[in-house]
């Protein structure tokens, strides 16, 4: 049941930890866009305000199902955010464009909880988690619905699945329906992310079927069959409920648009070097960044390492139970959204965002391979003559903190150093004690 794992959840010390941890960045986030008088976009032409006349429509009784800005057409972008958003704006009774600053607030509690449920199928050591969540949640403030999903949506689609494909019980079915269509109504990028993560799961299960007949007839066994139906149900229950924003964009206009204005940014991908110029980019900028010339950057290129020494630990350990191999596969799905458009382009001339695309699947598993990676390193590395003890995890903490406050610079100096502070005192009190 799926409530008596949300009780079973509430009762662990860890997820308290998680929640207090959570306020902190909700107060810091606070702090930050309190001072706000306006949206952080050009008022011409940001993206920010163009979302703003949507939830103005939403507001004040316009359909969801149309567009905010052209009369009898579709909306641009799914609506989940822009729904979230309003629906902030009439409890609180804020106007839509404060709505949008302060959406983050309880998004980081939510973010929170689903990253925490799924590290903890790799770990229970706190002094672990507490870092890796922090700079999960370093993402917020966020003001955009692409953002909304890479942090909120995604992660809990993949949590969800991944849940179902452990243990197939109706609440996890139900629970997945869920999460798919929230996900599929929140961005047209991770609507197909999902059938990449999904498509790879399948190719997964074909081939872990047929390596122990080696006779490709047992795909078509009736026990095959039986394994992958109720995969199957769920993925076309979550489609036919998604149609509510889908089935304009696929049936109506079958995925054409009158003005394909978002090709406008893509690089000439009639050129081959520049297809591939857009995968090494994105896998320099998330595994090999050497930017040093801040200090969020150098931090960040520490994480890059980190991350990568995670994608080799993840590999090692792909087999090693359930969760590892779901995270692992979670990876190839990036990779393979990512590299989508040199196949893509070249047969058919057509192709998706690939930096969304992998994005949508690398940002919620990012975590796991900070915790991989630190195990990875607690094995392979010895610290002074008394082992590592928690000398990774502390490392982890530091840079996380200078992580987070990096990206609010303008705070006055007093509130920085008071909560430095404290996430110094916490970390000495584990290290002492936890």
């Amino acid at each position: 049941m799926i409530t008596d794992f949300i009780k079973q959840e509430l009762k662990k010390e860890n997820l308290k930890y998680v929640l207090l941890l959570a306020l902190v960045v909700a107060v810091v986030n606070y702090q930050f866009v309190s001072q706000f008088k306006q949206l952080p976009s050009p008022i011409y032409g940001g993206d920010y305000y163009n979302h703003l006349g949507t939830m103005y429509h939403i507001f004040y009784g316009g359909s969801i199902i149309q567009s905010g800005q052209l009369t009898g057409e579709i909306p641009w972008v799914p609506w989940l955010y822009h729904l979230y958003v309003v629906i902030l704006s009439k409890i609180t009774g804020m106007d839509p464009m404060f709505g949008i600053i302060y959406s983050s607030l309880p998004l980081i509690f939510i973010s929170a909880i689903i990253v925490y449920l799924f590290i903890s199928k790799f770990t229970d050591d706190t002094l672990l988690i507490l870092p890796v969540v922090l700079i999960f949640l370093a993402a917020y403030p966020i003001y955009k619905y692409t953002v909304f999903a890479f942090y909120v949506t995604s992660p809990l689609m993949i949590l969800a699945w991944a849940l179902f494909f452990e243990k197939q019980t109706k609440n996890r079915m139900i629970f997945a329906i869920i999460a798919s269509v929230l996900a599929n109504v929140s961005s047209t990028q991770l609507f197909f992310s999902q059938i990449v993560f999904l498509g790879v799961i399948l190719i997964d299960r074909f081939y872990t079927e047929y390596k122990k007949t080696k006779n490709v007839n047992a795909l078509f066994s009736k026990e095959f069959k039986e394994q992958i139906m109720p995969l199957a149900q769920t993925f076309a229950i979550a489609f036919i409920i998604s149609l509510i924003y889908w089935y304009w964009p696929l049936f109506v206009y079958k995925g054409a648009t009158p003005n394909d204005i978002q090709v406008y940014g893509w690089p000439d991908y009639t050129r081959f070097d520049l297809q591939i110029q857009t995968v090494t980019k994105e896998l320099a900028d998330a595994f090999f960044a050497t930017n040093t010339d801040s200090l969020v950057n150098t931090i960040y290129a520490v994480f890059t390492f980190v991350q990568l020494i995670g994608v080799i630990a993840l590999y090692k350990k792909r087999n090693v139970d359930f969760w590892h191999k779901t995270a692992f596969l979670v990876l190839i799905s990036a990779f393979v959204g990512l590299t989508h458009h040199v196949i893509m382009f070249n047969l058919l001339k057509s192709h998706l965002s690939p930096g969304h695309l992998f994005q949508m699947l690398y940002y919620p598993i990012m975590p796991v391979l900070f915790v991989v990676a630190i195990q990875f390193l607690k094995t392979k590395i010895s610290v002074g003559s008394k082992g590592n003890g928690k000398f990774f995890e502390l490392l982890l903490i530091i840079l996380a903190v200078g992580f987070l406050f990096t990206h609010f610079s303008n705070f006055e100096d007093n509130f920085i150093c008071s909560l430095l502070i404290i996430f110094n005192e916490i970390a000495l009190f584990f290290f002492e004690f936890g």
